[in-house]
């Protein structure tokens, strides 16, 4: 990226060699709990999802068409999820223009499925873009910023209040994913910023017990699969979420049919075969101020207010906090 670079060195002696240098911050437009960021492709002003579930960065397939972008018929990727399959393509894009900085040429996207995406939205940013450098994730702040780290080995978050922190998992640096705990039981989570709400497959509800049948089951709206179909969401009330040392009693969790059964190569809501169990969504992101470091397989955060599931999938509807109370939290004392 050409961008202007800003230094910031953490005070404090236990922090003292850790130096961060800001290579750019964006401003992030919210529909809902997806956070948009603004672009421009060869002179169109486009908006992209933010999707950390996403191994390659998806691009519409009818914006690709308008803008004549070069294609690759043969790249011979394939996208799964939400039970299905399906072929996808490769387009060159010759730059990616960001708010203050422009992404090198020539860069290969995946072509998204056909009214994947609704009016303005090109497509999903995903982590092969992420990945080149830690990012601190401020959706409370509507702002995402992207560092370099230096001998950051313990608390590097660019804010004063002392962060939780998980390691991340699997050597998959295009997959963010941690552990977490419902209930008691231990899970791996994917966090997919791309997904309006955290939710879970149905094979990890039948693990924690949880029938089709089950009358604590509520409706809670639909989702749209990689085919543009609808999948029903329906929730269900835990005892408590664990991740780090955050506790969340009774919360309400999202429950789904969006795992394919087949390993893929890239889209959000990845093979259930990718190894997780659930999506931890926007809606988790939307609660917290987050930072992730790729090198180091670790990610950082702190809790800033307000809720931190929402089982609808009306992600423009405001409802009482009904997803559960946070009991413990770094940053909420």
């Amino acid at each position: 990226m050409t961008v202007a670079l800003a230094a910031a060195t953490l005070a404090g002696p236990a922090l003292a060699e850790c130096t961060l240098v800001r290579i750019s911050e964006f401003p992030v437009r919210m529909q809902g709990t997806i956070a948009l960021l603004p672009a421009k492709i060869r002179g169109e002003k486009v908006d992209f999802v933010i999707g950390t579930g996403a191994n390659m960065t998806q691009i519409d397939r009818g914006i690709a068409e308008r803008l004549s972008l070069p294609r690759d018929d043969k790249s011979g990727l394939r996208v799964y999820g939400a039970g299905r399959e399906m072929k996808l393509e490769r387009v060159t894009v010759p730059a990616l223009e960001l708010p203050g900085a422009t992404a090198p040429g020539d860069l290969r996207m995946a072509l998204a499925p056909a009214a994947q995406h609704t009016d303005g939205i090109a497509g999903v940013l995903g982590n092969d873009f992420w990945s080149k450098a830690d990012v601190e994730f401020d959706l409370p702040h509507k702002r995402v910023a992207m560092y370099q780290s230096k001998s950051c080995d313990v608390a590097p978050t660019p804010w004063s209040a002392v962060p939780d922190h998980v390691d991340l998992r699997g050597g998959d640096a295009f997959q963010t994913m941690l552990q977490v705990e419902i209930d008691g039981v231990s899970l791996l989570a994917l966090l997919d910023s791309a997904a309006p709400q955290t939710v879970m497959s149905w094979r990890t509800a039948r693990r924690l017990g949880v029938a089709p049948s089950d009358p604590d089951l509520a409706v809670s709206g639909r989702w749209r699969g990689i085919d543009g179909k609808p999948i029903d969401i329906r929730s269900h009330g835990f005892r408590s979420f664990k991740i780090g040392e955050e506790e969340i009693q009774r919360p309400r969790i999202a429950i789904a049919d969006l795992i394919a059964e087949t390993r893929g190569d890239t889209g959000s809501h990845l093979s259930q075969d990718g190894g997780w169990d659930l999506l931890l969504g926007a809606d988790w992101l939307n609660a917290h101020r987050v930072y992730v470091q790729s090198r180091e397989r670790k990610l950082w955060f702190t809790y800033e207010g307000g809720p931190v599931f929402r089982p609808t999938s009306d992600a423009n509807q405001d409802f009482p906090f009904q997803s559960g109370r946070v009991v413990y939290a770094r940053g909420a004392e």
